[in-house]
């Protein structure tokens, strides 16, 4: 996607849809959305979003900031005993051992991935020893662009990448 709204809008609700479906698959039971704009600023928020309100919000949302120029982002919110670890700007090599834990790798630019790891029952700090143990960065926020959307920053205009699912294993 180029940011224009030119491809066709089904395929990527339809993936922005399948990213919610994969956090769901592993826990997620609310979701805050946010849309911000090209310079990263804050343009609006939805706390706490039920993964039905969030699914039916998708048809709006991802047209809507495809032609605003706004990044889509979401913030999985898992029920109780559930962890979710968001390992972002990993190297390929860690990316390659963690693969296989992850119940989804996106690739949020030509060069960046991020993979997402579901822990049930983790002791307290285990996400920040993941991040560590795999050179993740630290301060990753546990939110991502949306699937099937534009990555809306000024280093990348005018050929804005599409955010993709690159694995899944719901």
């Amino acid at each position: 996607m180029n940011g224009n709204g030119s491809d066709d809008a089904g395929e990527p609700i339809a993936e922005a849809l399948r990213l919610l479906n994969l956090f769901a698959s592993v826990g997620a039971e609310a979701f805050d959305i946010t849309h911000t704009n090209l310079q990263q600023e804050k343009r609006g928020f939805r706390p706490a979003q039920s993964l039905a309100q969030a699914r039916q919000s998708m048809p709006y949302l991802v047209p809507s900031a495809a032609r605003r120029q706004n990044n889509l982002i979401v913030r999985p919110r898992a029920g109780d005993g559930v962890t979710l670890v968001q390992l972002d700007d990993l190297a390929p090599d860690a990316l390659a051992r963690i693969a296989p834990a992850a119940f989804l790798i996106l690739r949020t630019s030509p060069r960046g991935q991020q993979a997402w790891v579901a822990v049930t029952s983790a002791p307290r700090g285990f996400a920040a020893r993941l991040k560590e143990g795999t050179g993740a960065d630290k301060e990753a926020s546990g939110a991502t662009r949306v699937a099937g959307t534009a990555n809306f920053k000024p280093a990348y205009a005018p050929n804005f990448p599409r955010i993709l699912i690159d694995a899944a294993q719901p």
